[in-house]
């Protein structure tokens, strides 16, 4: 997707309301009535309380992995931020930006995380099903993160700090259109980071309560759990652009 597609998304559609009811029908659509029961009860539950698997031992491996691929989201992203050159230049304002960058970039630090967890003879089926189903549930949501939200409505969100305060929305005397591209993979940065921890949150989820669904297993109540996480991520994601609270891709990870 290029950077040259300005204010195409509709800004009014950004408010937590408005996007929890969008994912709700999702999973109704697919799951009927009681996946959207769910979805509101995953919603209910992380808001009450949010760390509740967090602090749990039992929990520790799948944790620290979590902590381990949120960073190579964030430092695959900083790496392709730090790529593009902010002068108002012919040569500066002459780069594009495809999401596919951004995918190869992280993926240049998640894919040793994925295998390392495929090889780890320490995690159980059950930690590899959460696992695999957050690193899923980030691939699924990546396009919708990046090129709707981060690119479409990238001038929805305001600045972030490191902008200087200028507009980034065009290439002007402050600085080229490097700016805008930076705030696209600040924003999908973001964003993704959040689906990553809320899909691990969800997986937990139907690992305890199960699923509604017929006859699913334990690890894929797991999966079933991190997708609708994921929608809660992308809800939480674009929540935290709008509120300026960008992850940090200026300074070392």
């Amino acid at each position: 997707m290029s950077n040259d597609n300005i204010g195409s998304l509709d800004c009014s559609t950004l408010n937590e309301n408005a996007l929890n009811n969008k994912y709700r029908a999702k999973t109704v659509a697919q799951y009927g009535a009681a996946g959207g029961t769910w979805y509101d009860n995953l919603v209910a539950s992380y808001k009450s309380n949010p760390n509740a698997y967090a602090f749990n031992p039992a929990y520790s491996k799948i944790f620290n992995y979590k902590s381990q691929i949120i960073q190579a989201i964030q430092k695959g992203a900083k790496d392709l931020f730090n790529s593009y050159c902010i002068d108002n230049t012919p040569g500066c304002n002459a780069q594009i930006f495809w999401s596919s960058y951004l995918k190869d970039a992280i993926d240049v630090y998640l894919n040793p995380i994925k295998t390392n967890i495929s090889n780890n003879g320490t995690l159980t089926a059950i930690e590899k099903g959460v696992l695999n189903a957050a690193i899923q549930a980030y691939y699924d949501n990546f396009d919708e993160a990046t090129n709707y939200y981060a690119t479409d409505g990238k001038s929805c969100f305001p600045d972030p700090i490191w902008s200087g305060g200028d507009s980034s929305y065009q290439a002007d005397l402050f600085g080229g259109l490097g700016k805008v591209i930076r705030k696209i993979i600040n924003i999908a940065a973001t964003i993704v980071t959040e689906v990553v921890e809320k899909s691990v949150y969800g997986a937990l989820t139907g690992l305890i309560l199960g699923a509604p669904i017929a006859g699913i297993g334990t690890v894929p109540a797991a999966i079933f759990g991190a997708g609708f996480g994921g929608f809660l991520g992308l809800v939480a994601g674009v929540d935290r652009c709008v509120k300026g609270g960008y992850v940090c891709l200026v300074s070392s990870i």
